[in-house]
């Protein structure tokens, strides 16, 4: 019975990790993909002074999270989206938006395949 006990603690605290990554997941990607859409936006505004400050930001913002994600996610996929924000600002500098917009694009994606591969879906089980 105590087996059973044990077997019940321990599910349960399985549980409670994989709720609290997938939560942490959706509110880290969440945050930076509307980082990256508003840093978009203000280029194609032409305010490359205001858009460097919010990529060098939004790099700042995911590399505090990057020691989360680490612990159960694939390193192979954030160190990409470390050398896409890392990049951004120097497009930005450069002044090419259709670079920018890529490069924003790009990050977006990837930020939005970190989270939906951490979603309990039947092809991500399986």
């Amino acid at each position: 019975m105590n087996r059973l006990w044990a077997a019940a603690g321990l599910l349960a605290v399985l549980i409670t990790i994989c709720t609290l990554a997938v939560t942490s997941t959706q509110s880290i990607t969440t945050s930076i993909t509307q980082d990256i859409a508003q840093i978009s936006n203000i280029s194609i505004q032409n305010d490359k002074t205001t858009a460097l400050t919010l990529s060098k930001q939004a790099g700042e913002k995911w590399q505090k999270h990057h020691a989360v994600l680490c612990t159960f996610m694939s390193h192979i996929q954030l160190e990409e989206i470390d050398r896409s924000l890392a990049a951004l600002p120097a497009y930005i500098e450069l002044g090419e938006e259709a670079d920018i917009q890529a490069e924003c694009n790009r990050i977006v994606e990837m930020v939005q395949h970190l989270h939906e591969a951490e979603l309990p879906y039947i092809q991500n089980i399986l």
